[in-house]
């Protein structure tokens, strides 16, 4: 979107990297990680109680600074996306403690913590343009939602390769399952045994994952493509040149997630 206010363009990549960082800042206590990006995670640096009080600073000045554009629409959503997090947690919190993982449940969890933000993106500077291209909204939230799906399970699959410059296989450490150990599980009918209280990282065959993980990266690429596919159709309904420099970065920049998993 061309938005003509440079500072409404700030504001809101401002605005989306505190959310994002919150909900990392969070995330690191939650699942007592030690790196994030190469580093000591914030946790391990300063503590828990100083994590979750910055994470909870980020999401206050985010809600302060967008007011400042008078969109109560924005709000709304902004709203919405931190009750999502808030929820994703929750929820991933609960299957931690009850076990009772299904590919829905996991894929809730996806969109809640993952998609929400994605979406967040692709609709926020949806409220500061001039256009009447009816069903733009709903396509813009069906992109994060795809975007967001495809980014957690390529996340998933990384958590088994190395040099990701963050913790490795912290699911299996916190007896978690992702989708790539959900499917390996499976696979192998010994999904009820870990659920009946089996130890997750003697359940498991790490030398034995390919298959899983061909599966999970297959269903990102799935999902990238619906992106694609849903770009090109906005890039018709608000009539971007296809040659022009924005659907190329924004194609590129899925492609390169697609092979950030190869």
């Amino acid at each position: 979107f061309k938005i003509r206010d440079w500072k409404t363009k700030r504001t809101l990549s401002e605005c989306v990297e505190f959310i994002h960082a919150a909900s990392l800042t969070h995330d690191d206590v939650i699942d007592q990680a030690e790196m994030r990006r190469g580093r000591e995670s914030i946790n391990i640096s300063v503590g828990n109680k100083k994590s979750i009080l910055a994470g909870d600073y980020l999401l206050s000045e985010t809600i302060q600074r967008l007011s400042n554009l008078n969109s109560i629409e924005l709000l709304k959503l902004t709203a919405q996306v931190i009750k999502e997090l808030s929820l994703g947690e929750w929820l991933q919190h609960e299957l931690l403690k009850t076990r009772n993982y299904s590919k829905d449940s996991l894929k809730k969890v996806c969109l809640y913590k993952t998609s929400s933000v994605m979406y967040w993106c692709a609709l926020a500077p949806s409220f500061f343009i001039n256009n009447n291209v009816q069903g733009l909204q709903e396509k813009l939230q069906i992109f994060g939602d795809n975007l967001g799906l495809a980014f957690q399970y390529i996340d998933d699959v990384l958590d088994f390769k190395k040099a990701t410059g963050k913790s490795t296989q912290i699911d299996v450490k916190n007896q978690q399952l992702n989708m790539v150990t959900f499917h390996h599980l499976k696979r192998l009918n010994k999904l009820e045994e870990f659920k009946s209280g089996g130890d997750l990282k003697s359940i498991i065959e790490v030398n034995n994952l390919g298959e899983d993980i061909l599966l999970v990266e297959k269903e990102a690429h799935v999902h990238l493509e619906n992106c694609e596919r849903i770009l090109f159709e906005i890039f018709e309904d608000l009539q971007v040149v296809n040659d022009s420099d924005i659907p190329k970065t924004l194609i590129s920049l899925l492609k390169q997630l697609k092979s950030r998993s190869a």
